[in-house]
């Protein structure tokens, strides 16, 4: 953890500089602490925290980059780990938030989710043929109807199902899946 910090001081973390694996890290991140601050405040569900929690430090484990951010978005990541499992582990959270940013995490200010950081470039689309998932895609996000289409028809995995059928329905839903019906 210790070279994560600069002389105790974490490096400037510049969006403009950050590569995939960074932008995929931080927007692990954001998801978490927007996760965690709406099971404490909302649901009062401190289970479903340890969990994302869990999630991030393997997301953390496997976050292999290269990138002049890449300490930066480590920093922020395991600042917001020890940030909300704070409630639940309050003695190792506060010796860890020490260790991590040589500051009292009495004294810290609640991390809030950049909403920035969430958006999602690509997505992983399901193509379905019957209902039967033949593919797993990533496509960008705002991918058109039209677009998917054609990138499941073309789709190595699928061109069989297609061959000698007719496509009587394409069902579409943005960002998640598609699906043909065929005969």
């Amino acid at each position: 953890m210790h070279d994560v910090k600069a002389q105790g001081k974490a490096h400037a973390l510049v969006v403009s500089e950050m590569s995939d694996a960074d932008i995929d890290l931080r927007r692990q991140t954001h998801e978490l602490l927007a996760k965690a601050h709406d099971d404490y405040v909302r649901r009062l569900a401190f289970n479903t925290v340890v969990a994302a929690a869990m999630s991030l430090m393997n997301a953390i484990n496997k976050y292999d980059s290269t990138s002049s951010q890449r300490l930066p978005v480590l920093y922020e990541a395991l600042s917001a780990v020890v940030m909300v499992m704070s409630p639940i582990t309050p003695h190792i959270s506060a010796h860890l938030w020490r260790v991590l940013t040589e500051t009292d995490l009495n004294a810290a200010t609640w991390m809030m989710a950049d909403e920035s950081a969430m958006v999602r470039t690509t997505v992983s689309l399901v193509v379905q043929i019957n209902g039967k998932v033949r593919a797993n895609v990533d496509v960008p996000a705002d991918i058109t109807e039209p677009d998917a289409t054609a990138l499941a028809v073309d789709h190595p995995n699928c061109q069989k199902y297609f061959e000698d059928k007719t496509v009587r329905k394409v069902i579409f839903v943005p960002g998640k899946l598609i699906n043909f019906v065929v005969n």
